[in-house]
């Protein structure tokens, strides 16, 4: 993935800005430089014969609100807005840090449909409560004016609105991470993570006996007839082994995939197994992972014993929630102009 990305982009520092949970690092000196922020004179206001959006139904307990963050400050997704269903806003702001420009404009509370207004407080990764201080259109992008279409030799603040990916968010009083959900509703269930090499062994030779993965050998064996490909030096097996807090079930997750360019065999296949009282593991999910291409984090949105999936797609460049099934539940979008391979 971090071959793919440097020849995407050309950002040195885009997976730095795109993770929203980072790891620690060894601490390193470094120089700081400020973002560049410009503030257009003047940007067109969308206004409609209906100012404000139509209403959305109200959140659902399994719902939840993936959080970023965009010119020093944390927002909470809200919507996707479009051209057509965006609200009227002030001027825009441009900044651009790390490889990602991002245009962000204020909305008055006075536009923003009741729903979305109704968020006062919410708590972020179950562990930081937040307040809601404002509504805002953010639109992000990554890339170059050349492959976005736009005649401007350079980003601003109103092509990068017109172009990114926009939402109407929440912006936050603090507490950055990866999801937020109202804090009246029950918290987001977060298993346990386990150590288990038994189990992790029993999981890598299941997924490897599955159906998917002869599939994706069928493929494979077109570009190298010399081995398999879990047998080869790039196949990665990530394993995750957690316990359900609630329900005390135990489950592994073991992903194998492989990096890869354009024009390279895809190797993503996928399983999800529940430990069964005798031992052994009964496949709850074995396929193709699909348009994920990482698991981040194993998650019970509904507190109904079962897991959804936090991830990120090929470039890395989106975060995406779905259930088991695969079933898309939400997804915080980055826009990309540029060649990925």
């Amino acid at each position: 993935m971090r071959r793919l990305l440097a020849a995407a982009a050309g950002f040195t520092a885009i997976g730095a800005a795109l993770g929203l949970a980072a790891s620690p690092r060894a601490s390193t000196q470094i120089t700081v430089v400020p973002p560049s922020i410009t503030v257009q004179p003047s940007i067109s206001e969308v206004a409609t014969a209906q100012e404000v959006a139509a209403p959305v139904a109200p959140m659902r307990s399994s719902e939840i609100a993936l959080v970023f963050s965009a010119g020093g400050a944390t927002y909470m997704k809200l919507a996707d807005v479009t051209a057509e269903t965006m609200p009227k806003h002030h001027a825009a702001k441009l900044i651009s840090a790390d490889g990602i420009e991002t245009a962000i404009a204020r909305v008055d509370e006075s536009y923003v449909a009741n729903a979305n207004r109704a968020w006062t407080r919410v708590k972020v990764d179950n562990t930081c409560d937040a307040s809601v201080t404002g509504f805002y259109i953010v639109s992000r992008l990554t890339g170059d004016t050349g492959y976005s279409g736009v005649e401007d030799e350079s980003w601003t603040a109103s092509n990068v609105l017109a172009h990114g990916s926009a939402v109407l968010a929440a912006k936050l009083d603090g507490c950055s991470g990866t999801f937020a959900r109202d804090a009246t509703l029950p918290p987001v269930i977060i298993p346990e993570k386990r150590t288990n090499r038994e189990l992790v062994a029993k999981a890598r030779q299941a997924v490897i006996a599955s159906t998917p993965a002869r599939e994706t050998q069928t493929d494979y064996f077109e570009y190298d007839q010399n081995q398999n490909w879990w047998e080869s030096e790039h196949a990665e097996f990530t394993a995750q082994v957690v316990k359900h807090p609630t329900t005390g079930v135990t489950w592994v997750s073991m992903h194998a995939h492989m990096d890869h360019g354009c024009g390279d065999p895809e190797v993503n296949v996928w399983g999800l197994f529940r430990l069964e009282d005798d031992g052994t593991l009964a496949a709850v999910q074995l396929r193709k992972l699909g348009d994920l291409w990482s698991i981040d984090q194993l998650v019970d949105l509904d507190n109904d014993g079962e897991l959804e999936v936090i991830g990120k797609p090929w470039l890395g460049l989106d975060t995406v929630v779905v259930r088991g099934s695969g079933e898309e539940l939400e997804r915080l979008s980055l826009a990309f102009f540029g060649c990925p391979c």
